[in-house]
């Protein structure tokens, strides 16, 4: 299930790295945005693998936690999302790996196995490195720039 998961986003998250410069120029606010929900969706991980048993009190603040960078995000980029499809599916597929792994965290065995966290940990770190990439490689980025003046 890992590996069919790790196609899909790994393609997806292609698909936006590579295509990032040809739409809407680069926006410091959306790599702020991207960049916060990643330490958001990691620190729900970490709290969850060294929980002893499910505490509900504690996957809650995490799951509140990311959502309010993620409602805060989304009213900022509503309106750069408007015609930017690739800025839309990369904050679509953070969020839906997000919710997926929430729900893998409430249905899972405690205290959780290191491979399952490892994996989790691994496939959200490749989903948000991807969206920050894609978003570093729009025009206009210093990112980008930078690295053009380099080679």
């Amino acid at each position: 299930m890992f590996k069919r998961i790790f196609t899909a986003v790994w393609a997806a998250s292609l698909l936006l790295a590579l295509g990032g410069c040809k739409e809407a120029p680069f926006d410091a606010g959306v790599l702020q945005s991207f960049e916060g929900l990643k330490q958001a969706h990691l620190a729900l991980i970490d709290t969850c693998s060294v929980m002893p048993a499910l505490d509900a009190a504690g996957l809650e603040a995490k799951r509140d936690a990311w959502q309010k960078i993620s409602r805060e995000a989304d009213g900022y980029q509503g309106g750069l999302m408007e015609n930017d499809d690739l800025r839309k599916a990369a904050f679509k597929i953070l969020k839906d790996h997000f919710e997926m792994n929430l729900m893998e965290l409430q249905n899972a065995r405690y205290p959780l196995s290191p491979t399952f966290v490892s994996n989790l940990r691994e496939q959200a770190i490749n989903d948000h490195n991807a969206a920050i990439a894609g978003e570093k490689a729009r025009k206009n980025s210093p990112y980008h720039d930078a690295n053009r003046k380099g080679q």
